[in-house]
């Protein structure tokens, strides 16, 4: 069983084997340690690229919450506006009947709207112009807007 151990012939050819078998080794660990770092590398850039999207993905969301937040904030006057507002009206000689008009629903914005109609009832009832505040089930025509309508938080 262990001849081999005995002869010079038997114990070069187990070193050759067991040489062979080293280099294989060695081989197949640098393979292995190459594929491991480009596989790690491309791992990276996948992750950074996906970060990237996610950002930019969180980023636009964030842009259109902020739009849509916008759009369906109720109308308001900055104090700014209110005042600028209050020195053209008082420029007029002409104090005409104001007619307010409000939705009649219960939708969230009735409240706003309400809101809203009652801001400028009181500015002009301050300015002793005669107004008024009429629920409606629709609004006629096209609502008016100006520069004194914004939107405030």
């Amino acid at each position: 069983m262990w001849t081999w151990w005995g002869s010079l012939e038997g114990v070069t050819k187990v070193k050759d084997a067991l040489e062979l078998l080293v280099l294989i080794a060695g081989c197949v660990t640098a393979v292995g340690a190459i594929g491991v770092w480009v596989v790690g590398q491309r791992a990276s850039t996948l992750q950074e690229i996906r970060d990237s999207e996610l950002q930019h993905t969180a980023a636009k969301a964030e842009q259109e919450l902020e739009q849509l937040e916008e759009r369906t904030r109720p109308r308001g006057l900055t104090k700014v506006q209110l005042e600028e507002l209050r020195e053209r009206l008082r420029a007029i000689p002409v104090k005409i009947p104001i007619e307010i008009v409000t939705q009649d629903h219960s939708f969230p914005l009735t409240e706003a709207s309400e809101a809203f109609a009652g801001k400028l009832t009181a500015l002009f009832e301050d300015l002793e112009w005669e107004v008024s505040v009429k629920r409606s089930r629709a609004v006629p025509g096209p609502v008016p807007t100006s520069k004194y309508c914004s939107r405030s938080g």
